[in-house]
């Protein structure tokens, strides 16, 4: 089966459009992945309204975990330690302006694959 990912970035057409193309032109994706969670929610609503069932049609992730609580089907998404992240960075920055190194510090950052009813 194909994949796609929207951005919602496309200067030509709006989401919806955009949608309704990949629909009509390439039946065989079954799964978009959205830039964020905000995207993620707008196809669904796109998708609902041509009648699209999903998951069952179609699964759609999100990125970001922004929108647990305004989806209206449980979305799923990867989670992003945004808190975990700013409270890293302040530190890192401190230690930068304290010492006199002159090398910036390496961080990984892993996100959570937070599996949900969007791609059941």
């Amino acid at each position: 089966h194909g994949a796609s990912h929207c951005t919602g970035r496309d200067p030509h057409h709006s989401h919806k459009r955009l949608l309704r193309w990949f629909a009509r032109h390439h039946p065989e994706i079954d799964a978009l992945m959205c830039i964020s969670d905000f995207y993620a929610m707008r196809a669904m609503r796109s998708l609902y309204a041509y009648r699209h069932l999903f998951p069952e049609k179609i699964a759609i992730t999100g990125y970001d975990n922004l929108g647990r609580v305004l989806s209206v089907l449980p979305l799923t998404t990867m989670d992003i330690p945004f808190y975990h992240m700013g409270k890293d960075t302040a530190k890192m920055a401190i230690e930068l302006v304290e010492s006199s190194a002159r090398e910036l510090p390496s961080v990984s950052i892993v996100p959570k694959l937070i599996v949900r009813e969007s791609t059941r």
